[in-house]
């Protein structure tokens, strides 16, 4: 079974909650300062490319967990998904999970301020900021995510 938690940008609480999920980011607590950095670079890196379908791991149900950013086109996506596993005779079930309502704006000047070269000292913190105040709302979806896939093959 293949996980996807899509939102806007699909580095940011997509990633996290799908990181959660994975078991790779921590349930109780924030992540490690080289986790956060490690984020940075995957936001830096992937942050403007929507569509793409980032595999983030395994969960220990052995389901896959992927995120996406689909720029609010997500219709879009899950027919292409679908449609592409139809075509290759992909029979393994998605199920999609929506992070758009724990992303908040954070993430638009984030990537708008990432431009300048000057930003590269404040646009991490402001990041980091914006990881702690909502690193509880991702944490609840997977969590619910998890409890609402457990026993589903």
């Amino acid at each position: 079974m293949r996980v996807i938690y899509y939102s806007y940008w699909g580095t940011y609480a997509a990633y996290i909650a799908a990181s959660i999920h994975a078991g790779l980011y921590p349930a109780d607590r924030l992540p490690p300062e080289h986790l956060l950095s490690r984020q940075w670079e995957i936001c830096r890196k992937y942050g403007r490319q929507f569509g793409n379908l980032l595999y983030i791991g395994l969960d220990e149900d052995m389901k896959e967990i992927y995120c996406l950013g689909c720029k609010g086109k997500y219709g879009l996506a899950v027919r292409a998904i679908e449609n592409f596993s139809r075509i290759f005779g992909i029979d393994e079930p998605v199920h999609f999970i929506s992070a758009r309502h724990c992303e908040g704006m954070i993430p638009f000047y984030v990537e708008k301020l990432r431009r300048f070269t000057m930003s590269d000292r404040y646009v991490p913190k402001l990041l980091n900021r914006w990881m702690a105040r909502r690193y509880g709302k991702c944490r609840e979806l997977a969590q619910a995510a998890k409890q609402s896939l457990k026993g589903v093959i």
